[in-house]
């Protein structure tokens, strides 16, 4: 006797029927929140693994949007289950289809991958602007597999580019869709004009009708406009020269940031983790003998050690005591450089990623604290404002060790 198994899964509205039936090899779909996004790729994961017997990879920026993912297919699949790892996030249906879920800060596993269909969660907020040709596109090779790309926008980044691609219909293989969270239709519509009149207009327009604003909603507008072009990755010593440095902690990264003074460009940066504090050290002191900086500043909060080693090595350190309101001020001095065209900076994908991804929230009180996108670092952003706080210290004022010099040369700053 045959067995019957059922599924339940949402019917989809016009607007994702729209997208679901178009026949494009990758699609873009940039949607306001509550569209039915993940409703959407439920309906392509079930279809692609269960009708077709095919692989499909889901990815998100982290691990917690992609745990959020799997609990969802999990439970959809849950009848048509034969094989399930927890830990690997992997489900085989008794058609022979598989799902994988993966976290794209986790993609070492990957490599020997295929798939008919990878579908990307919160495409906007993934870190590595090219994450799609240096993980993603691979894995498709063998099926010729599609890609899907969902997204609320963060500001013109590359899932921005993305979307250029799609409306170009790039290669006669991609389209692009943008609908706002009105497009889903089980969705009040007093709801969203109650949201409309409480929140922010910037933060409406990205949110609820999907706008891809100049810079998002983020703390740097002008980010592109102040690009110089590419990196010199041996300067010389010569010009004058300040330095930035944040400090990573745990999995973070420690970076270098090089400014010349001159021309207030961004002419290096180094980037390194997961390596002692003295090795750290010695690449600072390399890189100091080679450029020498006017001055070197750190951010003391977890730096104390590290700053007395670099004082004995006789490097013209200024540490940087971060507070809410010391932070605030750093931070808007850097987004006003931007903003009036003050610095320049090489045309990097992964610093230009940074700073279109550092946002602020304000907090009840009226201040703000600013941060990365969920899955994102702010390791270069904080050594760029470092280096640029760097630009206008007069060490001529700062002549005590640097450890007890903070005030004299913060209220010395020209700001």
């Amino acid at each position: 006797m045959e067995q019957t198994l059922q599924i339940k899964v949402d019917t989809l509205h016009d607007a994702q029927r729209t997208v679901y039936n178009d026949p494009a090899r990758f699609k873009v779909l940039d949607c306001g929140r509550r569209f039915g996004k993940t409703a959407l790729a439920k309906r392509a994961v079930v279809d692609t693994t269960l009708k077709r017997g095919l692989p499909v990879g889901v990815f998100a920026p982290t691990y917690k949007n992609i745990s959020e993912v799997w609990r969802s297919l999990r439970e959809t699949l849950k009848p048509v289950t034969v094989e399930r790892s927890e830990q690997e996030k992997y489900l085989k249906v008794v058609t022979g289809g598989t799902v994988e879920c993966w976290s794209l800060d986790n993609i070492d596993s990957l490599r020997g991958r295929k798939y008919a269909l990878a579908i990307t969660d919160e495409a906007a907020m993934i870190r590595n602007p090219e994450y799609f040709d240096a993980v993603i596109r691979p894995t498709l090779a063998d099926y010729r597999g599609g890609a899907w790309f969902l997204s609320t926008p963060r500001g013109r980044n590359h899932f921005w580019q993305m979307f250029q691609w799609g409306l170009q219909e790039f290669d006669g293989q991609w389209k692009s869709f943008h609908y706002p969270t009105s497009a889903n239709p089980h969705i009040p519509k007093d709801e969203i004009a109650t949201a409309e009149r409480q929140m922010p207009d910037r933060l409406f327009k990205q949110e609820y009708l999907a706008e891809f604003l100049d810079d998002g909603g983020g703390v740097f507008r002008n980010v592109r406009g102040c690009i110089y072009g590419l990196m010199n990755e041996n300067p010389q010593a010569g010009p004058e020269y300040v330095f930035g440095i944040d400090l990573g902690k745990q999995n973070d990264f420690t970076v270098i940031v090089v400014i010349d003074v001159t021309t207030c460009q961004l002419v290096y940066y180094e980037a390194f983790n997961q390596i002692d504090y003295t090795v750290q050290l010695n690449r600072l002191k390399a890189l100091s003998d080679r450029l020498k900086p006017s001055c070197v500043v750190i951010e003391r909060n977890i730096g104390e050690m590290f700053i007395e080693q670099a004082e004995r090595l006789e490097l013209p350190v200024v540490a940087f005591q971060t507070t809410n309101a010391s932070k605030q001020v750093l931070i808007d001095s850097l987004a006003l450089a931007f903003e009036q065209n003050l610095i320049s900076i090489p045309n990097d994908p992964r610093l230009i990623a940074e700073l279109e991804g550092y946002e602020m929230e304000r907090l009840p009180g009226g201040t703000f604290r600013y941060s990365a996108l969920q899955g994102m670092h702010d390791d270069m952003v904080i050594a760029t404002a470092l280096a640029w706080y760097g630009t206008s210290i007069d060490m001529s004022m700062s002549m005590e060790p640097a450890s007890d010099n903070f005030m004299n040369v913060w209220l010395g700053r020209n700001i």
